[in-house]
C-alpha cells in the first residue's frame, strides 16, 4: 500500500515538474517593447504601478463599503503629487507614450479622488477607475521593463 501511494505521487510530483517547466514564459513570443532600465529606476517605475494595483484595490474595497474618504485618499496618494517624485534622468530615459499614459493615470486617480470627496457618485467612481484601467492594460500590453545588464550602459 506505502509502495503503491510513493509510485503515484512521484509519478504526481514527475508531471508537476513537466508541466511547470512548460509553463515558464517564452520570451521568444513577447514582442512588446522592452524599456531598458538600471535596476534602481526599473524598481521604481515597477514600484509606481504596484502602487497604482495597490490604490486600485484599495478603491474597489471603498467602492463596496461605501467608503468615500478611503476612496479619496487612496486615489490621492498615487496622483499627480506623486508623479513629481519620479527623477528627470529617469523620465528622459522613458518612451514618450509610456510617459503620457503614466500622467493620464495620475490625472485620473485624481480626478477619482475629487469624485468621492466632491460629488460621491459611486457609478462616475465606478467608471471613472474602468477607465483608469484602460491605461493599465494598455501600457502592459504594448510595454516590457527590461533590467539593463551589467556593464552596460
Amino acid at each position: 500500500m506505502i509502495k503503491t501511494y510513493l509510485f503515484f505521487t512521484l509519478i504526481f510530483i514527475a508531471s508537476f515538474g513537466a508541466t511547470a517547466t512548460s509553463l515558464k514564459a517564452d520570451d521568444s513570443i513577447d514582442d512588446r517593447e522592452a524599456i531598458v532600465l538600471p535596476a534602481p529606476g526599473r524598481n521604481l517605475v515597477l514600484a509606481e504601478m504596484r502602487g497604482f494595483l495597490e490604490a486600485v484595490q484599495a478603491i474597489t474595497a471603498g467602492l463596496a463599503e461605501n467608503d468615500l474618504k478611503a476612496i479619496s485618499g487612496n486615489a490621492r496618494k498615487v496622483g499627480m503629487a506623486n508623479a513629481r517624485n519620479v527623477p528627470a534622468a529617469l523620465m528622459k530615459k522613458l518612451p514618450q507614450q509610456f510617459r503620457q499614459l503614466g500622467a493620464a493615470t495620475h490625472k485620473q486617480f485624481d480626478e477619482i479622488s475629487a469624485e468621492a470627496r466632491e460629488i460621491g457618485d459611486r457609478d462616475v467612481i465606478l467608471k471613472k477607475l474602468g477607465n483608469l484601467m484602460l491605461n493599465c492594460t494598455t501600457c502592459h500590453s504594448i510595454y516590457k521593463l527590461v533590467p539593463l545588464k551589467q556593464g552596460s550602459k
